[in-house]
């Protein structure tokens, strides 16, 4: 009997499978781009596939742009699921469409938070001139109205930089320490290289000693903080930041990326820095300089070699000091 039932289920489960298989894309050959529009606005992603591959293929990309920007620019009370596949539609064609900049500043003032998501998506895969000073205005009007929940999105910083407005530096910056996402580590990349190294080590001070010493760190975001070690392999920071000791506890930490990462950084300042980065670590507690030396027994080469016999010489601790004798003898 059971044996029966699970033949019955298996049955209904390859029927339902194979309609899913058989599911065949809408044929769009001989529609108006208003048909195709339509039939966008209420089917799902294969019709919207079917749609840009008939309008690529017939050449009627820019009409249709034209024709979805009238809808969005003067339907307001249509239906927000139908405005939201028409803008994912219209994300899909040429960047250079004249009344993207609109498109974007109408969906972006919506109470919907679907249809603010795509409108900056539209900002970001089409930036202009234009799209920079909406984005101005849109960005100082969630200031104004004091909105951090929505100003410190992802997608918003990601249309910061593929505009490059490099006017909202400081809030992609202040995003990056109130939500932590590793989309504002790219847009600062993006916006301001340098300036971006320095901000960098103060979001990577945000973890507590404690925490870095836990295999999965939970104060900062993993991610980020990968991407920031990247970045700063190529844009190093100035050794006198007043996060740079930061570096240290990095290196010790139980994360071995995060550890291997910040050791490889450090090594780049031990040629012309190596006094007064021994002088820096050896304020801290004998405990971590003890972890230090320890770590770097790792991936030891003959400039860390160097620098550890300059750390001996200004350490107090004595079983710093040991560690170091039999590690460089």
């Amino acid at each position: 009997m059971l044996v029966g039932f699970v033949s019955i289920v298996l049955s209904f489960y390859l029927v339902a499978c194979l309609a899913v298989v058989q599911q065949k894309s809408p044929d769009f050959t001989h529609k108006s781009v208003g048909e195709i529009i339509a039939a966008v606005s209420d089917g799902d992603k294969v019709a919207l596939r079917s749609a840009f591959k008939q309008l690529s293929h017939s050449r009627q990309l820019r009409q249709a742009g034209d024709e979805i920007a009238r809808i969005i620019l003067n339907s307001p009370d249509a239906k927000i699921y139908h405005l939201a596949k028409l803008t994912y539609l219209y994300n899909l064609l040429p960047p250079d469409h004249r009344q993207a900049p609109e498109v974007f500043f109408e969906l972006s003032s919506r109470d919907s938070k679907i249809l603010r998501q795509v409108a900056w998506e539209t900002a970001k895969l089409k930036p202009s001139a234009r799209m920079t000073s909406l984005i101005l205005r849109r960005v100082n009007s969630l200031i104004g109205s004091d909105n951090d929940e929505e100003l410190f999105k992802p997608h918003i910083a990601e249309a910061i930089a593929a505009n490059r407005v490099t006017k909202l530096y400081s809030v992609v910056r202040a995003g990056l320490m109130h939500n932590q996402h590793e989309s504002f580590v790219r847009a600062m990349q993006e916006l301001n290289p340098k300036r971006a190294s320095s901000d960098f080590l103060d979001y990577l001070a945000l973890a507590s000693v404690d925490d870095l010493r836990q295999q999965s760190p939970t104060s900062v975001n993993i991610l980020a903080c990968v991407k920031i070690f990247e970045h700063l392999e190529k844009y190093p920071v100035s050794v006198h930041h007043r996060r740079f000791e930061s570096l240290f506890w990095y290196a010790i930490s139980r994360n071995l990326v995060f550890s291997e990462a910040a050791i490889t950084i450090l090594e780049r300042y031990y040629g012309q820095h190596a006094g007064y980065l021994a002088q820096l670590l050896s304020r801290l507690p004998y405990w971590a300089q003890h972890s230090f030396v320890e770590n770097l027994a790792r991936v030891l080469t003959p400039l860390s070699r160097q620098f550890l016999v300059v750390l001996k010489q200004k350490t107090s601790g004595v079983d710093v000091i040991d560690e170091i004798n039999q590690l460089i003898r």
